[in-house]
């Protein structure tokens, strides 16, 4: 009797233990099934902003290598381009989530370890939407994610207008061009992106594009606070960019690069700074 009812014991734990699970549609249409409320490791930075948008910051055991601002304390495994496999596998993590990468050279490693791996959907400016989503279903945080998401599908509601203004987008040496989500997200906000001529992501730009482009409207993007001051000053001194309606005009808005560099929940920050450029006179 007691040898019966062990049986039946172990079998109702196995019975829990396979309930426990929650099945995930990852980027690439792949079922995989994950346990509920699960401990990951994250190897593209835009993963880590998706678990921290959603509170699982909590969940992670490392982060990528080049995550610019969330999980800086916790242990970095290096990312898709150089990832430390070992310490990933030591770690014991739940699942591994990557953004989307064609190669599977990575996820097909790690499940010959045991390691789940789920893929996040394709950079674009419609597919944060799902990748919030399926991050806040990963963690079992659907409720919050879904309020996450819908504000996001809100605050990026295209803007209708008749006459775009015309601007620019900088980082550095280079601007977002055709086919970025930058530029998707330039249109959203009511402005006509110069840069979409140049037929690239992200073009360098020659004095003669821009002074030919005469932007009404510069946004700049800064890692630190204390670069604005110099990127005013080397917009104000070169011979082209002095010369566009948007310097002599002083319409020259900052975008924390944190918020913009990385096609995640974040972006709703540089909306904000997007649309009081586009209600400013």
């Amino acid at each position: 009797m007691r040898r019966i009812a062990a049986v039946v014991f172990l079998l109702c734990l196995s019975l829990i233990s396979a309930g426990a699970q929650v099945e995930i549609i990852d980027g690439k249409g792949r079922k995989v099934q994950i346990p509920k409320n699960p401990t990951a490791v994250t190897i593209t930075p835009v993963a880590t902003d998706f678990v921290f948008s959603v509170g699982a910051g909590d969940n992670l055991l490392a982060v990528s290598s080049f995550s610019p601002t969330h999980g800086r304390n916790l242990p970095q495994v290096g990312s898709v381009f150089g990832l430390d496999f070992e310490k990933v596998v030591a770690l014991n993590p739940d699942v591994v989530i990557s953004g989307l990468v064609s190669d599977d050279f990575i996820r097909a490693r790690l499940e010959r370890c045991g390691v789940k791996f789920v893929y996040l959907h394709g950079e674009g400016l419609d597919n944060i939407e799902k990748n919030i989503r399926l991050v806040g279903k990963i963690f079992g945080r659907d409720a919050e994610a879904g309020k996450i998401a819908d504000d996001f599908v809100l605050r990026t509601k295209p803007v209708e207008t008749k006459k775009p203004k015309r601007a620019l987008f900088i980082f550095s040496s280079v601007a977002a061009g055709r086919g970025s989500y930058v530029s998707d997200l330039m249109s959203r906000c009511g402005f006509e992106n110069c840069a979409e001529e140049a037929n690239t992501q992200w073009p360098v730009l020659q004095r003669e594009f821009v002074v030919k482009a005469n932007p009404e409207v510069l946004f700049v993007a800064f890692m630190n606070p204390e670069d604005k001051a110099g990127a005013l000053e080397r917009l104000r001194s070169d011979i082209a960019w002095r010369a566009t309606d948007a310097v002599i005009k002083n319409n020259i808005y900052f975008v924390d690069a944190a918020d913009i560099i990385l096609p995640s929940a974040r972006v709703v920050n540089a909306v904000d700074t997007f649309m009081r450029a586009f209600r400013a006179k």
